[in-house]
């Protein structure tokens, strides 16, 4: 049996919350010391009703996922609200579980059923049983989610240890091509998966859970639609399979009757509804559930689906402006220098570009560093064209989850309404209003080298010569609209600072054409990393991506990392390859994806920062060994490290860093599969 953990309750460091409430309580936030997050409560509340309301609309319960707010408040408006109610949730950590536990949901019969949210560990077991002991005698329940027979197996061996005989109710996660968690339904293995649960005396089938995480590429209400329909689809489909070797059986008795079809994200829950459940023409083999999570708080990803408006964003980021340089930015606007910066905002970016948004005022956060950002004047938008030192600017940021994980506790406004609020536990205070200012509440969260060389292989699906990526990003030169096909294999090398480590890449650049793909594909074996390059404005080289793909995977390393690049973004109006379709392809097939133009510079260097910086990760993580034969990665000489300084890139001035004269253009620089709820 694996050693078992459990949540280190009295290892956590907390800020003492009397000290926070004498403090701050009934202050302006005018006096708030930034930065600082802050949540609208009313906006909060109104996004959890129209939630519930959808649900309803579209005929199915609803599970409200934790993980943005990580609060005991925030729990109880997401469960109870004007819109209706609802008494399940779903956790991705163990100790989010425990703080509804410990804050007494469960006991008052808010919560009634917990969904641990990740397939379950091994050396949780344990834990996870203790939680359900804790939570039965309130008629609560502690639910799981597998995707492997093994974790069956480790089940089993914990019931029989403790001499228990108890059935554990799980979901089967299963997934529509995104290449997260789960199985895909039409898989052997997920039958296989099927047929182990249904013998199994331990574990029985609740239901089937998807998650569409490439839905946040949608712009529209239609592909939002579309994404949920997929997502119910995938589930429907593990059901009937299930069904069917269900009625093969004699007898069985490890399934529930009727199967809970479990599915949403935030932007396909915004597109749930009446009108959406209309379009459900097949027969549902289950009953359906919704399930979100970032959606009462929102931000910049979401606001970028259309599917939401600025006022339903609950919170911001409060930044002071802190120095000030005039015309200094590329294109002779104003920057200015605020005191938040990627602990207060995570450096997750997103199809807007940039990593937020000032709140009425036209001023981008687009760069950041670990406690101060960038701000950038844009050209469009009305309000202050000029930033006084002094200034204190609210800022939407791109990710709320990542954002609020950021800051030890949050600073909740309620509008400009007297609102009476109950005290629950130690983490909920009653605020008193002053006339003309915001009310503060507090929240706390409380569910909370070496230098290397590196082989990467370029690959482009050829419509001229050789990746012009590489060319512009080395030296500054001409791009020809129309340049001849090469033959052969180019080398050059590189070096790339992330942090505080200088990666040496060695990128070998093939041709893309069909003619040559013997050729090319000697140069994968001991690769470490690969760009894949297509012409937006060609679909024909979009089209051809998978088998380029399936080559590099099936010849290099198993780790091997994959960027796509889509070049020519500077020639919208030729566009034949929409962004959110390649994005879709990116994330079903698991690869990193942005689009570039070589003609005016505008991103060419992310993709080699991208390939080296989740190398370096998977160096760091234990994934890949330098030592390795074949890893495409070794120890780098230190004389490697006396570069020509010009030739190195820092990550971290990436989106602000374009060759003077060229076009600016909105940058869509995106990371599938990373996107939460």
């Amino acid at each position: 049996m694996s050693i078992q953990t459990f949540t280190p309750h009295n290892l956590l460091l907390r800020p003492n919350k009397t000290a926070l409430r004498d403090e701050f309580l009934g202050k302006s936030l005018e006096v708030v010391r930034t930065p600082a997050f802050v949540i609208d409560r009313s906006v909060f509340a109104q996004n959890c009703a129209q939630m519930h309301r959808r649900a309803s609309e579209w005929g199915a319960d609803f599970r409200a996922h934790l993980k943005t707010h990580k609060t005991t408040e925030g729990t109880r408006l997401q469960l109870i609200s004007e819109g209706g109610r609802s008494d399940s949730v779903v956790v991705s950590t163990l100790l989010e579980a425990w703080a509804i536990v410990n804050g007494g949901l469960v006991k008052d019969g808010t919560v009634k059923d917990i969904l641990y949210g990740l397939p379950v560990g091994v050396d949780k077991i344990a834990d996870l049983s203790k939680l359900w002991q804790e939570v039965a005698p309130h008629g609560a329940i502690v639910r799981l989610l597998v995707d492997h027979p093994d974790q069956i197996e480790h089940l089993e061996q914990f019931e029989k240890t403790m001499g228990l005989s108890r059935t554990w109710l799980a979901f089967v996660k299963v997934h529509g091509g995104q290449n997260r968690a789960g199985l895909r339904p039409e898989s052997p293995e997920f039958l296989n998966l099927v047929k182990r649960l249904l013998a199994s005396p331990a574990v029985s089938i609740y239901g089937f859970y998807g998650h569409a995480g490439n839905s946040y590429a949608s712009t529209s209400l239609p592909e939002a639609s579309s994404f949920l329909s997929g997502e119910v689809q995938t589930v429907n489909k593990a059901a009937e399979i299930a069904l069917r070797e269900i009625s093969a059986l004699s007898k069985v008795d490890g399934y529930a009757r009727p199967f809970v079809l479990s599915v949403g994200s935030t932007p396909t829950a915004h597109a749930a509804g009446a009108e959406a459940k209309q379009l459900l023409s097949q027969v549902l083999h289950g009953k359906l559930e919704l399930h979100a999570g970032n959606y009462p708080m929102l931000d910049l990803q979401q606001q970028h689906t259309t599917l939401i408006t600025v006022p339903q964003v609950a919170q911001r980021v409060r930044a002071t402006v802190i120095s000030y340089y005039p015309g200094r930015g590329i294109y002779g606007e104003d920057e200015a220098l605020v005191d938040a910066g990627a602990i207060a905002f995570s450096k997750d970016t997103g199809p807007s570009g940039g990593y937020g948004e000032v709140v009425g005022k036209p001023w981008r956060l687009a760069r950041i560093s670990q406690e101060h950002g960038i701000l950038t004047q844009t050209k469009d938008g009305e309000g202050d064209r000029k930033l006084e030192i002094g200034t204190v600017v609210e800022i939407i940021g791109q990710h709320a989850c990542l954002i609020a994980a950021g800051h030890p506790w949050y600073y909740i406004v309620d509008g400009l309404r007297v609102r009476v609020v109950l005290t629950v536990d130690r983490l909920q205070v009653t605020p008193q209003r002053r006339s003309g200012s915001h009310t503060i509440r507090l929240t706390q969260s409380t569910m909370s080298g070496n230098d290397y060389d590196a082989d990467a292989t370029e690959l482009l699906e050829t419509y001229g010569s050789k990746n012009p990526l590489e060319s512009h990003s080395t030296q500054v030169q001409s791009v020809k609209d129309h340049s001849q096909h090469t033959i052969g294999v180019e080398f050059s090398s590189r070096t790339v600072k992330l942090e505080e480590k200088r990666i040496k890449l060695q990128l070998w650049d093939t041709a893309g054409q069909e003619r040559f793909r013997s050729v090319t594909r000697s140069y994968y074996r001991g690769a470490a990393g690969a760009i894949l390059v297509y012409d937006i404005t060609n679909r024909e080289s979009f089209m051809n991506l998978g088998r380029w793909l399936a080559d590099a995977r099936a010849l290099a390393s198993s780790h091997l990392v994959v960027v796509l690049v889509g070049n020519k973004s500077d020639r919208e109006e030729e566009r034949e390859v929409e962004w959110a379709e390649a994005s879709r392809w990116a994330a079903q097939n698991d690869v990193h994806f942005l689009e570039a133009s070589s003609l005016t510079g505008d991103n060419v260097e992310a993709p080699f920062l991208l390939a080296a910086r989740a190398i370096l990760l998977a160096i760091e993580s234990g994934t890949l060994d330098p030592e390795k034969a074949g890893s495409g990665v070794s120890y780098g000489d230190r004389a490697l490290r006396r570069v020509n300084s010009s030739s190195r890139l820092s990550f971290g001035s990436l989106s602000g860093n374009r060759r003077k004269g060229s076009v600016k253009l909105k940058v869509k620089s995106w990371i599938p599969g990373s996107k939460c709820c």
